[in-house]
């Protein structure tokens, strides 16, 4: 997902002595694994421009499991599944290439009684997207969609979004993984892991508004399930990055693409995969998805990684180019947030 950049840019201003439940973060980085390697080198569809490896001794570091960057590639918001938001500068060599993350600060991600969400039945973030003046997260174990305000500097809960009905099937871990704003106002919702019966290894999708969730089925590669999808810039086509593991195989990543067009009212998406990563690549949890624009107008594709908390995992943030493949001037206006 992007965003105006005055959107994350009054968050990142918010911490300061009058708000106090925003913690500035001190984010250390260094390469990420195997990440000299692939520099510069072309994965499927898209070359890789940066991998960094994250870290930081705020204790609520960790655990990003959405994601979304303004639209010029400078400033990020992700939630954690330990309930809580992280704002930051995306910084810069002279050359464009991203060498970390500076002016960070954390919150608790607040509910309806404006008190931080503490246990993880209720706290456990997954899905993160801008619409209007309103941020959308998408939660598992209590599926659920809540909005917050942007006109708050505590981005403060202002109220919920009905979900489907069908919803509540999800698997308590495995539920709204994915959650994209379009420009109608409709929503994209992709599960990580509810079953479509009669069709095999797909998962449940819908897209619409509480007024008409209309249903489809997601066929992501066999052992993977999606973790996240964002908006083309153009706004015609849903990015979704799957992943599994194995301790045989360890992590894979798939990043795949399907056309707008094909999200219709039981349709079963067979989507385009564009590349994969794996053993031997910067490679790590992915949960996180978003899509800005290059310098030379393209596509920038953005990951982060969930570390589940764990010494044994890493944060990881990947940048990557892809050719532009839309005309600018169809390009959608954004708002300005």
């Amino acid at each position: 997902m992007s965003l105006a950049a005055g959107a994350l840019a009054a968050v990142v201003l918010a911490a300061h002595p009058g708000h106090a439940d925003w913690t500035p973060v001190d984010i250390t980085h260094g390469p990420a694994p195997f990440g000299a390697l692939f520099i510069g080198r072309e994965i499927g569809a898209f070359k890789l421009l940066a991998a960094i490896d994250l870290d930081a001794e705020e204790r609520r570091f960790g655990g990003y499991s959405g994601l979304v960057v303004s639209k010029d590639g400078g400033r990020l918001i992700a939630v954690s599944d330990a309930g809580t938001w992280l704002a930051a500068e995306i910084d810069r060599s002279e050359a464009g290439a991203i060498i970390g993350l500076s002016n960070a600060v954390t919150a608790p991600i607040l509910g309806e009684d404006d008190a931080p969400l503490t246990d993880k039945l209720s706290s456990d973030a997954e899905s993160l997207t801008v619409t209007g003046r309103s941020v959308l997260i998408g939660f598992e174990r209590r599926h659920r969609i809540q909005r917050h305000s942007l006109d708050t500097a505590r981005y403060h809960h202002a109220g919920a979004v009905a979900v489907p009905e069908g919803l509540k099937d999800a698997p308590s871990n495995s539920g709204l993984e994915s959650l994209v704003a379009l420009e109608d106002g409709r929503l994209i919702l992709l599960t990580e892991r509810l079953r479509v019966e009669g069709e095999a290894g797909a998962v449940r999708g819908w897209i619409g508004g509480p007024a008409a969730w209309l249903p489809f089925a997601y066929r992501p590669a066999p052992e993977h399930a999606p973790t996240d999808a964002a908006l083309s810039l153009d706004g015609t086509r849903l990015y979704v990055v799957e992943r599994a593991y194995s301790q045989q195989k360890g992590v894979r990543i798939r990043i795949t693409e399907t056309p707008l067009a094909n999200l219709i009212e039981g349709a079963v998406v067979e989507p385009l995969v564009l590349a994969t990563l794996g053993v031997g690549a910067p490679v790590d949890n992915f949960e996180g998805l978003a899509v800005a624009r290059g310098p030379d107008g393209g596509e920038r594709l953005y990951l982060i990684s969930d570390d589940n908390f764990s010494k044994r995992q890493n944060t990881l943030f990947l940048e990557f180019a892809r050719p532009m493949s839309y005309q600018k001037e169809a390009e959608p206006e954004l708002p300005d947030l």
